[in-house]
């Protein structure tokens, strides 16, 4: 890492990029990353093992958000099966190593690559591609259709990250490589923040945005004097590592989603704006089989904005949930570590200046 918390390797790749044609080899991409080395190119061409690169993906909605973007991509992705290599080239330069383009690879495992510039070697690598591209081939409608429907049946990923695969059936061609002597790895211990709470993080629309989402937190704790061990209360993240959730008793009353959207427990008679604060969905709970209170979903923005306008609906609502609970259900869910980033700022800043230091 450098200074400032940037990543050279990123910051490599990105002069390597801007405005060039780039060819490039890599099994495990953050769309994220990818999108970001897009924007600054004129074209990209991209070899990858679509079956690990999807199956890799951190949940269910990241794995649609990526199928997604090998759509739109089109014929400029190619599938291998079996690749490793990270190769990546312009008609000037070439960027090789052991770094994926992912979160670990850019901030957090030991990597090393190295970047050449001699133009025998750049011809022979463009070449070494070239061939690879004409051997390989873009995924065609079929499997793509067969991927989505895997996908939306899969269910939700287990949090020991045992994942279904998710095959493909074309006959791309297999590259086989000798095993490496295997090499012990050193342990990282300058992580105080939980990994699975930081690659949630990672995936919100901004640092602006989980900011503003945690000082409704910080706002509702202080409101109410809620202590970490409060049993009526559970800060949560689900198995399907989209959301940090604020559950009452039995009731979800503020839940951000990676997506850009937010919950809110609301009373039935609430009067909802949908001029700059539009609702995107609406559930009801129900007690003695009576309707009781909306969860309400925005997608937003800006989340201080849309709970500062229906803060007093929502106070209201959790108000009444601690009164009438004294233990919540999902308590063996509960995260410490949330409810210190909640409330202690320098734990909060640690937690947002590693989750966007690179992509923001």
């Amino acid at each position: 890492m450098g200074k400032n918390n940037e990543s050279p390797f990123l910051n490599e790749l990105l002069k390597l990029f801007k405005d060039s044609d780039v060819s490039m080899t890599c099994p495990y991409i953050d769309r994220k990353y990818l999108t970001i080395l897009h924007d600054a190119a004129n074209e990209v061409r991209i070899i990858s093992d679509i079956t690990e690169w999807l199956n890799s993906c951190s949940n269910t909605y990241e794995r649609k958000k990526t199928l997604e973007l090998i759509k739109d991509f089109g014929d400029k992705i190619h599938h291998c099966d079996n690749l490793h290599s990270k190769v990546f080239l312009n008609k000037e330069r070439a960027i090789l190593g052991s770094a994926n383009l992912t979160v670990s690879g850019m901030r957090k495992n030991i990597e090393m690559s190295i970047s050449i510039d001699d133009l025998k070697l750049i011809e022979e690598l463009n070449f070494w591609f070239d061939d690879m591209w004409d051997k390989t081939k873009m995924i065609d409608s079929s499997d793509l259709i067969k991927l989505e429907k895997r996908i939306d049946n899969e269910g939700t990923i287990k949090a020991t990250f045992e994942r279904r695969k998710i095959g493909l059936s074309d006959g791309s061609p297999i590259i086989m490589a000798g095993n490496p002597d295997e090499f012990k790895r050193i342990p990282n211990t300058s992580r105080d923040i939980p990994s699975e709470i930081l690659e949630i993080a990672e995936f919100f629309p901004s640092r602006k945005w989980l900011a503003e989402f945690f000082d409704i937190w910080t706002y509702i704790i202080g409101y109410f004097k809620l202590k970490e061990d409060d049993q009526r209360v559970t800060l949560s993240i689900r198995n399907t590592r989209d959301r940090f959730s604020m559950i009452i008793g039995q009731r979800y009353v503020v839940t951000a989603y990676c997506n850009g959207i937010i919950s809110l427990i609301m009373p039935l008679e609430s009067k909802i704006s949908n001029e700059d604060k539009p609702l995107y969905r609406q559930e009801v709970f129900t007690k003695m089989g009576e309707k009781d209170n909306y969860l309400n979903y925005f997608k937003t923005d800006s989340p201080k904005k849309v709970f500062s306008y229906y803060k007093d609906d929502v106070i209201t609502c959790i108000k009444n949930e601690l009164d009438r609970t004294t233990v919540s259900g999902y308590k063996r869910h509960h995260r410490k570590e949330l409810y210190l980033i909640s409330t202690e700022e320098e734990r909060r800043e640690n937690l947002l200046n590693k989750a966007f230091r690179t992509i923001n």
